[in-house]
C-alpha cells in the first residue's frame, strides 16, 4: 500500500457530504462576522476559494465575487460557485481592481507568502481591505491532542471498508482504496503518520505551528509585507482539524472557545500608506 493511499484511506470521511456540511456551516458563521466589511456591490476576490461555497453566499449577498484556487483544487468535491486556476502566486488582474481581498484558512498553506500578499496589496484599490481568516495555536494544540482519537477513528473506517467492500461511489473512493505496492518507506511513512501529528500549512511540524498560527506572529507577518491592521479578532467558535462531533451546536461550540480558545483569529487590513 503506498503512502499516498494509506493517507487518502485514512481521510475518507473528508470527502463525505457530512463532513463538507460541517465544515460549510462553519466557515458560512465565520463569514458572518466579517459582514460590516464585505458589502453589496463591493469587487471581491477570493484566495484559495476550494468548492466555491463561501463564493456563493458572497455573491447571495450581492458581491460581484471571483474566486480563485490552484489547479486541481476542486478534485473530489462539489463546485457551488465558479473557481478559476491560478499558480498560488501571481494575481491574473490589473492593479487597484477589488474592494476586497478575501481567505479562509488558506495563507498558512502558502510557500511563497511574501509574494502572494504584494499581488494582493496590488491588486486592492487605496481604500480596500483584507480580510482573513487564519488558524489559532488553540486550533493547532487541540487538533494535535485529538489526533489520536482521529486515527482511532480512521482505523474503524477502514476496518469497515475491508469488511464490507469498498463502495463502488466515486473516482477518489476507488483511488483511495489500498493498493498491493507496499514498501518499507511507505509504511514507516504511515508510522510517522500515525504517531503524531502532521503539519496542517507549509511548516516543517506540528510543534512549530504551535508559534507560527500565534496572532502576534501573523501581525508581524502582515506589517511586515505593507499591511495595517484594523480589526483583529477571535472568531468565539472551538472546532478542530479532526472534524469530531460536527453535530454541535454554534451555541455549544461558542461557549467552549471561552474555556478551550477560539479555532481562528479575524485580520482585517489596510495597505499600509507608504507601501
Amino acid at each position: 500500500m503506498s503512502r499516498e493511499n494509506m493517507v487518502s484511506v485514512a481521510a475518507m470521511w473528508h470527502l463525505s457530504p457530512k463532513y463538507q456540511e460541517h465544515l460549510d456551516r462553519l466557515r458560512h458563521a465565520e463569514l458572518d462576522m466579517v459582514r460590516e466589511w464585505i458589502k453589496p456591490y463591493k469587487k471581491v476576490l477570493e484566495i484559495g476559494g476550494g468548492s466555491g461555497y463561501l463564493a456563493s453566499v458572497l455573491s447571495s449577498w450581492g458581491c460581484e465575487i471571483t474566486c480563485l484556487d490552484l489547479p486541481g483544487s476542486g478534485s473530489g468535491i462539489i463546485r457551488h460557485f465558479p473557481v478559476q486556476e491560478y499558480d498560488g502566486r501571481h494575481l491574473p488582474f490589473p492593479d487597484g481592481q477589488f474592494d476586497v481581498v478575501f481567505s479562509s484558512n488558506v495563507l498558512e498553506h502558502v510557500e511563497a507568502l511574501d509574494e502572494l500578499l504584494a499581488e494582493t496589496r496590488r491588486v486592492l484599490n487605496p481604500d480596500g481591505v483584507a480580510v482573513h481568516f487564519m488558524p489559532s495555536s488553540a486550533w493547532r494544540w487541540w487538533t494535535s491532542v485529538l489526533h489520536y482519537v482521529y486515527v482511532l477513528r480512521s482505523a474503524w473506517w477502514i476496518l469497515v471498508g475491508l469488511r464490507k467492500g469498498w463502495p463502488e461511489t466515486s473516482n477518489e473512493v476507488q483511488q483511495a482504496r489500498p493498493r498491493n505496492d507496499i514498501r518499507l518507506h511507505d509504511c514507516w511513512a504511515l508510522i510517522r503518520r500515525v504517531m503524531w501529528a502532521g503539519a496542517h500549512g507549509a511548516f516543517p511540524n506540528a510543534f512549530v505551528e504551535l508559534y507560527t498560527f500565534t496572532m502576534r506572529r501573523w501581525l508581524h507577518v502582515f506589517e511586515t509585507n505593507g499591511f495595517c491592521p484594523v480589526q483583529v479578532r477571535p472568531n468565539r467558535l472551538f472546532y478542530t482539524g479532526c472534524a469530531l462531533l460536527p453535530k454541535w451546536s454554534l451555541d455549544t461550540r461558542s461557549r467552549l472557545s471561552r474555556i478551550l480558545g477560539s479555532a481562528c483569529h479575524i485580520y482585517v487590513l489596510r495597505p499600509a500608506p507608504d507601501s
